[in-house]
């Protein structure tokens, strides 16, 4: 019992981080040609030519190797100089292969013999207890696609709604399917060079203990390691020629060893070795529509494009062009315009064997992704436009395996009760960056929805009053109001530059101001609110991509798996306990950034000129065409003010912007030479010398109706490399007083332990684990879900309230029976000395004034003077945007988020199998179905190069 507690502590003591590669094993017994086992005999496993691991048979002739990485293996046992070799064992995650139909015969005799037998995998798999499958690298070039997704939608169980589409395994969600590559949890691309895949492995049920965080499916692949020989391929596959999407597919793959011991012999062993894969992909469309579809004919599209407007012929004002179109105005095309993607997948893995016992491998993958979006509603008339988007994925690992070997005794008998030991650490890193935005203005915000420039003139405007300050009756200045508007066309849009070109052209009219051109069809800079869209169901052409964004995306990991054999030592049965234990650490950090730039030059035209105001407090006094002040006018009694004398106004600041004051810091820097109180024409000045840093944070986000969407970049877009506090986005102040209002990035935790027994009887297999998961978002949120201040429970409520004629229980000092203390009340006006009381909440339970549940809190929003549950706030004057003014303190809102803790108990094992059939093919005949329309694996060139 004490050797038992033994070997679980040092196991215990190896197993401190977490599962990297699921392993697999091989079991099987070496007997001679009568049948009978054979003490002593050599086992080697051999992978790629290149020798992985081997052990010894016991007294009966039995052996077992585990920490077998997901591959194809070749099984070689040796006796007295004869051999006996297996070839094409495919070895799964978690899977025991049994060989024993046929087993490694080896004969006795002393005539030299080596044998050779492909394995061929048995009808029903006894090592196996998950259900799901395995698609190897022999399957997958038979299949004809290339995306990993639908390769494990070739499996049953698993749902894929189109090519390269999510997958939904048994119904689940496509976010509830968990991705492993190399052991590395999948964040970012998922796609792998073809010739770089071993094997995928789609478990769809009986998971064991060592996966978790994944409710639906777990879709595990295997990378090709290097092998003992030099040997490659260059294959080329295009349907350029065949078909109108233009796939175009280049892959090459190179193998072999860099440095070898006791080369030239027999006993040559690789030390070092190396894979590389890579693969590049060009379409012109990835995803060929299964209808026909259209769009308008070129020269039609280019009327349209130069032409927007046209006269009413039912009526007065403009129409759009677009929208008298005619069925001959249309034509189908045989492929989506404007969606061409290309990419490069690579993939590198290099072997080290460190020792005999020890292996060091680095591997890794990179992908380049480019692509124009199809985008449903710019496909009819505007697909020039489509946007673009990037992604780049750069993932790495480095993994490092040490196995145990089984000492054993003169007589072939164990020495210990410990066997087959080892363990494997792996460390990990993804990095993912992405980005979408319009293909002619990328990232500056102030070319999307640039028309051209607006010059507007003005006059002042007298009305005969008499003057409130002075008392004096004359012409006194109320205002300036525009006169004309000049227009310069834009060359950055020029499709939305044609909508005003067209209006000033067919018009003949002179427009007053901005809204004149507006109201006539025409359009303003930053103007998407009108004659944009065909019937509201396509965007009309030259009509920019609305937004741009990027995501910065980092992962770190942490894994171990260790796993020992613990058997009897002085018992002849084959059954033993397979320890596994597993501790994983990972760690997320996600930035975004996205801004919607087109309304910037409606904000920025509001925020301009704001604090000019006309200076009421200091009249002007125009008598006889000579100005004075009212202070002058007052000192000289010889002055008299006639009833046609005017009475003008200077010009105050009061309360200037923060967009306005840097503007003029930058139009200065310029040549400009404005002062405070000069009147600046934003729709004037050239887009160039606009940017987003002349906003504060507070104006884009535009007391909540924000134009920058952001989390680990600042509110302008650049990255913030280091932690932020979380209470920096209420407090922390540059040095003019302005909010910083920075947002640290998303940093998540997951860490998850296991341990599990797996245990067999000869050939069945049983597994019982224990897992525990945990997930830390690492973050603040909301004390109260549904308030951000805080509010009173029923016990803060004055009896006074209560005891209220317009509240529930009038005379009565508490709230109704069956409202606890600790609810929260909700009244009409939380600012007045009386509010009414509404209602109550205790959590998401919601009750009347009368304390009766109730199923939807509207009941109680409709009575609020808001329109919404407006809580009893403690203090209704506080202020999230000015906490330090209102004496608010962030953190009585906020707590640290609970770490969510998952323990799942698992017991599988396989004596049997279930039949289960499934079918899947496309209708031939259909002329709507994708491949009757020529996908590109049906009517493709394939060249192939075999380097050997």
């Amino acid at each position: 019992m004490i050797r038992v507690l033994y070997a679980f502590a040092l196991v215990l003591m190896a197993s401190t981080v977490a599962l990297a590669q699921t392993n697999g094993e091989i079991q099987g017994k070496v007997v001679d040609e009568n049948g009978d086992g054979i003490p002593f005999a050599n086992v080697a496993v051999y992978n790629g030519g290149v020798l992985v691991t081997g052990t010894a048979t016991d007294f009966d002739g039995n052996y077992s190797v585990p920490a077998l990485s997901p591959g194809t293996y070749d099984v070689e046992a040796s006796y007295q100089g004869n051999k006996t070799r297996i070839t094409e064992v495919r070895v799964s995650a978690g899977q025991t292969v049994f060989l024993k139909d046929p087993p490694l015969t080896v004969t006795s005799s002393i005539q030299l013999e080596d044998v050779i037998v492909k394995y061929e995998a048995p009808l029903v798999d006894q090592g196996n207890t998950t259900s799901g499958g395995v698609v190897t690298k022999e399957d997958i070039k038979n299949i004809p696609t290339r995306n990993v997704q639908t390769l494990a939608a070739t499996k049953a169980a698993v749902y894929q709604s189109d090519e390269g589409a999510g997958l939904n395994v048994k119904g689940s969600r496509g976010d509830a399917v968990e991705y492993v590559i190399d052991g590395v949890r999948v964040s970012g691309s998922l796609n792998l060079p073809q010739n770089a895949i071993e094997q995928l492995q789609v478990i769809t049920g009986g998971v064991d203990a060592r996966y978790g965080d994944a409710t639906g499916g777990i879709i595990s692949i295997t990378t090709r390691g290097p092998s003992r020989d030099f040997n490659g391929e260059v294959e080329g596959i295009t349907s350029q020629f065949l078909d109108n999407y233009g796939y175009n597919l280049g892959n090459v793959f190179l193998t072999g060893p860099i440095i070898q011991k006791y080369k030239g012999t027999d006993t040559t062993k690789s030390i070092f070795g190396f894979f590389l894969a890579a693969e590049y992909l060009r379409e012109r469309d990835p995803d060929p529509a299964a209808v026909p579809i259209y769009k308008v004919r070129d020269d039609v599209l280019n009327n349209v494009f130069n032409d927007p407007l046209t006269s009413s012929q039912t009526g007065s004002g403009l129409v759009l062009n677009s929208e008298l179109l005619t069925q001959e105005d249309f034509e189908e095309v045989k492929f989506k315009q404007n969606t061409s993607n290309d990419g490069l997948n690579v993939t590198g893995k290099f072997d080290l064997r460190t020792g005999e016992t020890t292996n060091l491998t680095f591997g890794g993958t990179f992908r380049y992704f480019r692509s124009n979006d199809y985008v449903q509603t710019f496909s009819m008339f505007n697909y020039d436009n489509n946007p673009i988007s990037t992604n780049n994925t750069y993932r790495g690992y480095m993994r490092f395996t040490q196995r145990f070997p089984e000492r054993k005794n003169a007589d072939g008998t164990s020495s210990s009760i410990l066997g087959n030991a080892y363990y494997s650490l792996q460390f990990d890193y993804t990095k993912f960056k992405a980005n979408r935005e319009d293909p002619n203005h990328g990232q500056n915000p102030f070319n999307y929805g640039y028309v051209g420039s607006f010059q507007s003139f003005d006059r002042p405007v007298y009305i005969y009053q008499q003057d409130s300050l002075t008392g004096l009756n004359g012409y006194t200045l109320v205002g300036f109001s525009d006169t004309a508007v000049q227009f310069t066309p834009g060359t950055l849009n020029p499709g939305l530059t044609n909508y005003t070109s067209d209006y000033y052209a067919s018009t003949g009219l002179q427009p007053n101001n901005i809204f004149d051109i507006q109201l006539g069809g025409g359009l303003l800079n930053g103007d998407f609110n009108q004659n944009l869209t065909v019937y509201s169901m396509y965007y009309n052409t030259g009509v920019p991509w609305f937004n741009y964004s990027y995501t910065d995306e980092d992962q770190f990991g942490l894994q171990l798996n260790a796993a020992v054999d613990l058997k009897n030592p002085n018992s002849k049965n084959s059954s033993k306990h397979s320890l596994e234990f597993g501790f994983e650490f990972q760690q997320r950090v996600e930035r975004f950034w996205g801004i919607n730039p087109t309304s910037l030059w409606t904000v920025a035209r509001q925020l301009t000129n704001q604090h000019i105001q006309l200076d009421n407090q200091n009249p002007i006094l125009v008598i006889d065409g000579q100005s004075y002040t009212y202070e002058e006018y007052l000192a000289d009694p010889s002055l008299q003010f006639g009833q046609f004398d005017t009475i003008n106004y200077g010009f105050s600041n009061v309360g200037q912007t923060v967009f306005d004051q840097n503007l003029r810091e930058r139009l200065n820097a310029n040549g400009f030479n404005l002062t405070d109180l000069d009147f600046i024409d934003v729709d004037a000045l050239d887009p160039s010398l606009l940017s987003l840093d002349l906003f504060s944070p507070d104006e884009l986000l535009n007391n909540g109706n924000q134009f920058v969407f952001y989390n680990g970049f600042d509110i302008y877009g650049n990255k913030l490399d280091e932690p932020v506090a979380w209470d920096d986005f209420f407090l922390a102040q540059d040095e003019n007083g302005n909010y910083l209002r920075n947002v640290d990035a998303f940093r998540p935790i997951y860490s998850a332990a296991y341990i599990q027994d797996r245990f067999n009887f000869n050939d069945i297999i049983f597994r019982i684990g224990l897992r525990v998961d945990r997930y830390d978002a690492n973050r603040k949120v909301l004390q109260d879900e549904f308030t951000l201040y805080d509010a009173r429970s029923a016990s803060e409520v004055d009896a006074s309230i209560y005891s209220a004629p317009n509240n529930y229980g009038s005379g009565a000092s508490s709230a109704p029976s069956g409202i606890g203390d600790d609810f929260v009340v909700y009244v009409d006006d939380p600012s007045s000395t009386t509010p009414t009381i509404l209602g109550y909440r205790d959590g998401r339970t919601w009750y009347n004034a009368a304390g009766e549940e109730v199923n939807n809190p509207n009941v109680i929003a409709f009575q609020s003077a808001g329109g919404e549950p407006t809580p009893y706030l403690v203090d209704p004057n506080h202020d999230v945007k000015r906490p330090e003014e209102t004496g608010w303190d962030p953190s009585s809102s906020f707590v640290d988020y609970e770490p969510q803790i998952t323990v799942e108990q698992t017991t599988t094992s396989e004596d049997g199998f279930e039949p289960c059939l499934a079918r899947s093919f496309p209708d031939l005949f259909d002329p709507n179905s994708r491949s009757s329309r020529g996908e590109p694996w049906n009517q493709a060139i394939r060249v192939t190069a075999r380097i050997q």
